[in-house]
Parts: structure tokens; C-alpha cells; sequence
């Protein structure tokens, strides 16, 4: 019993002790190779991952990067002015996941590499 009490008190003033930074996040990019094509929306493309390796982030650096995507159409905005489309495009793709004080943030973007 008296164990139980010192293990939650120390797990307690542990969860209060932390700062806001040291709360999980999680970050990678990749250089995907990949079919694009444009849509009737306004910056948004239907592409095709072919291969996707990272180049950063908190996975080994050229490792396969969207596993479950690759072959499938996904439905995305690319940044940038006159996105090239066709087959074999290079992109840029990063997703950063963290736990902000109000909630989950989670962002993708895509950008046409040059």
C-alpha cells in the first residue's frame, strides 16, 4: 500500500513537473517521386506516391516514408506556383505531430521541388 502511495505521488509531481516542451512531438520529410495531377480546385492535385524516402526528422534517414500511401491516389494542396504535373514529379512531403496545451496538432504539407 505504501508503495502504491509513493509510485502515484511521484508519477503526479513528475506529469506537474515537466515543462510544456518536453510534452511528445513528432516530425520527418521525405523526397517522394510522384505521378501529379491537377484538379478543377484551385491548388489542389490528385498524385500517386511511386517512392518516398526520408530525408529528416525523428525517422532514420532513408527509410521508406508513406508505405500505406504508396500506389494509392491522395487527394492534396501543393505549395508553391506552377506545380508540374505528370509522372515522375519530385515533391517534398512533412508531417509534424506534437500535444499542444489544447489538443493534438497535427500538420502535412507538399511543395514541388525544383
Amino acid at each position: 500500500m505504501t508503495r502504491s502511495v509513493i509510485l502515484i505521488s511521484v508519477l503526479l509531481f513528475l506529469g506537474a513537473a515537466l515543462p510544456q516542451t518536453a510534452q511528445a512531438s513528432f516530425w520527418m520529410e521525405c523526397d517522394v517521386t510522384a505521378d501529379v495531377k491537377k484538379t478543377d480546385q484551385d491548388g489542389l492535385y490528385h498524385i500517386i506516391p511511386q517512392e518516398a524516402v526520408v530525408t529528416d526528422g525523428h525517422v532514420a534517414k532513408g527509410s521508406a516514408c508513406l508505405t500505406d500511401k504508396k500506389g494509392e491516389t491522395l487527394h492534396v494542396k501543393i505549395d508553391g506556383d506552377n506545380i508540374p504535373t505528370g509522372e515522375n514529379i519530385r515533391l517534398q512531403y512533412r508531417h509534424y505531430n506534437a500535444m499542444g496545451p489544447n489538443g493534438v496538432v497535427d500538420s502535412e504539407t507538399w511543395t514541388a521541388v525544383e
